[in-house]
């Protein structure tokens, strides 16, 4: 191969790699354009009065984070494992965490 394919063979690759990489640039965009449709809002459950059919149908429909992430799925695990009626034998406390947020299984004062 001579120089002047060599150069022509580097320069279309460049520009196939700029055009993929635009290319991917693109799809990632407009596949979060959807997102900007979608509602969103804060739900409040205080998890002592909610039942376990409650409890499963916001695990399914809602994106719990953080600590009450945690707590939502440990009471659906004690749900599964020990029956819907387990609920009676818990007791709930409200603990202010650090942050002010209360927290399921904080150590009682």
């Amino acid at each position: 191969m001579n120089e002047k394919d060599r150069g022509l063979e580097l320069k279309v690759g460049i520009f196939v790699a700029v055009g993929l990489s635009i290319l991917a640039a693109l799809v990632v965009q407009f596949g979060r354009l959807g997102e900007g449709f979608k509602n969103y809002y804060g739900i409040t459950v205080h998890f002592a009065d909610a039942s376990y059919d409650e409890l499963k149908e916001i695990a399914e429909k809602a994106i719990v984070n953080g600590a009450a992430g945690t707590d939502l799925q440990l009471l659906l695990a004690i749900g599964r494992l020990w029956g819907a009626d387990a609920w009676q034998r818990l007791r709930f406390v409200e603990v202010a965490a650090a942050d002010g947020q209360p927290r399921l299984g904080a150590p009682h004062r």
